[in-house]
């Protein structure tokens, strides 16, 4: 981790490991003045997302939680769907994919 945090030709790395070392992967490599993506959830506890976010912002580095189903064609066509009031209000939605 550390050559490729000391590399000057890395501009961003996706941080894909198990949930619980999100935060501090992340956290290491925004330090380093790499923009980061990270694989969904963000981190566990919402005081490593302020201090992400917060590292980020004060850094200068992009930030974000890459969405792996968000372009798919089910994914766009239910936001039509929201867009266009053919749901009503949507106050929930709960998803499984297995």
């Amino acid at each position: 981790l550390d050559s490729m945090l000391d590399d000057d030709a890395v501009d961003i790395v996706v941080v894909a490991t198990p949930p619980n070392s999100h935060a501090d992967l992340a956290l290491a490599c925004l330090r380093a003045g790499k923009h980061v993506a990270v694989e969904k959830p963000l981190c566990i506890t919402t005081d490593e997302a302020d201090l992400l976010l917060r590292t980020a912002a004060e850094g200068d580095r992009m930030l974000t939680v890459h969405q792996n189903r968000r372009w798919d064609a089910d994914f766009r066509a239910l936001r039509r769907a929201v867009d266009a009031g053919l749901l009503g209000e949507v106050f929930n939605v709960e998803t499984f994919v297995g």
